[in-house]
């Protein structure tokens, strides 16, 4: 449900308008209306609202609002006149536009449904109806509305005519739209970089190589990028990470979880010599006392080292390419790959990662270290099956 407001100084003007008037093409149906407006024709129902606007003390250019509600096509079937008018009337009320002369009309010439209300900002006893905030109030009530009925919400770009758009106006709207099918056919990050490969866009991230932060997404077809921000509100990172998780927590709960497994798994297997036991408390301190402040506890992951030291070469833990990362002309940002970025975030953890053995190496300490119950390390983008990985350690340590 969306409700877009303007203001009028003139209600003939408003009247033809909600009506369709002067437009063939549109179909429109009187929904409802005050018990002081006369509704026999266009003039009669302007001069009923003109005559409330002459009331009080006041001096409004603009004294006649108008607010159409549109409401998303997959709530079509739904929206009878019946129920389109209870709604407009709740948020009426919501919205404070009360004992004053008003009149709704229903449009029929989009494909979805939508409604037109046209009212006088000066009620009965001569007040003004206050449009204090009236933009932020519109939108607090109208997602208050769509929670209330079951109502469908929008995403923003949805309702776009896609035939009156062109140029890289054009461009920008097909990548959005297969941005967003791949984002609803996903449940992780590595779901939405496969998704949108099966489309021919590839994912990047903006990573600031001097503040280890990262700074964005964007998406390219190989001719054309666009970053979250420039496709929509709901493709900024900030946003995927709600619907995918923190990849910098993702990559704290791996190791976390890996690292716990092990240290669990070898404790389970040397329950029998407290002296091995002894020695693997030793050697493996519990995660979080490494790691008091979780994810923040971490270093600030060294991606210059990643490039140019063998020594600090992730391939034992991640697949990636280091042909992924594209610099910026300034040398502090540049544009990595999923499985780059992984890579990244993975490095400050490389101490914990290799005295459990993660990529297959390691010593026999007589701990029983490899056997058939030993698993290599892999990331888990999956929320869920992290948590299932971490019950399943913490059962081994009883």
């Amino acid at each position: 449900m969306i409700g877009k407001i303007s203001a009028n100084p003139k209600a003939i003007s408003l009247i033809d308008y909600i009506t369709a008037k002067n437009k063939e093409d549109k179909k429109s149906t009187l929904l409802f209306h005050s018990d002081g407006v006369l509704c026999s024709d266009n003039k009669t129902m302007a001069a009923c609202l003109e005559a409330y606007a002459l009331k009080g003390d006041h001096n409004l250019a603009k004294p006649f609002k108008h607010i159409s509600l549109s409401f998303h096509a997959k709530d079509s079937n739904r929206m009878t006149d019946e129920f389109m008018e209870q709604v407009a009337r709740d948020y009426m009320e919501e919205m404070g536009i009360k004992d004053t002369e008003f009149v709704v009309f229903r449009h029929h010439d989009k494909h979805y449904p939508h409604c037109h209300l046209g009212f006088s900002r000066v009620n009965k006893f001569g007040q003004v109806i206050s449009d204090s905030k009236e933009r932020q109030r519109n939108i607090n009530v109208c997602k208050k509305l769509s929670l209330k009925y079951g109502l469908h919400m929008s995403e923003g770009k949805e309702e776009v005519n896609k035939e009156r758009l062109n140029g890289k106006d054009l461009l920008r709207y097909e990548m959005f739209e297969k941005v967003q099918e791949a984002k609803e056919n996903s449940t992780d990050w590595q779901e939405f970089k496969d998704q949108l490969e099966v489309l021919g866009i590839k994912l990047n991230f903006r990573y600031n190589n001097v503040s280890g932060q990262l700074m964005g997404v964007s998406f390219s077809d190989g001719t054309h990028s666009f970053s979250g921000k420039k496709l929509d509100n709901s493709l900024v990172y900030s946003k995927l990470v709600e619907e995918f998780g923190d990849l910098k927590e993702l990559a704290h709960e791996n190791v976390k979880s890996y690292y716990e497994n092990e240290r669990s798994r070898l404790l389970y297997w040397n329950d029998w010599s407290s002296q091995n036991k002894a020695r693997i408390k030793s050697s493996f301190p519990d995660f979080d006392s490494i790691f008091p402040h979780g994810a923040d506890s971490v270093p600030k992951p060294n991606f210059k080292h990643l490039l140019g030291f063998s020594s600090n070469d992730m391939h034992d833990y991640c697949d990636y390419s280091l042909a992924d990362f594209i610099p910026s002309t300034n040398g502090q940002n540049g544009f990595v790959s999923l499985n780059l970025l992984v890579a990244v975030l993975l490095q400050p953890y490389q101490p914990q990662l290799s005295q459990c053995g993660g990529g297959g190496g390691g010593n026999d300490r007589g701990w029983r270290d490899k056997d058939d119950d030993w698993e290599r390390f892999e990331f888990r983008f999956n929320k869920q099956r992290q948590q299932q990985s971490r019950t399943k350690s913490r059962g081994r340590g009883r």
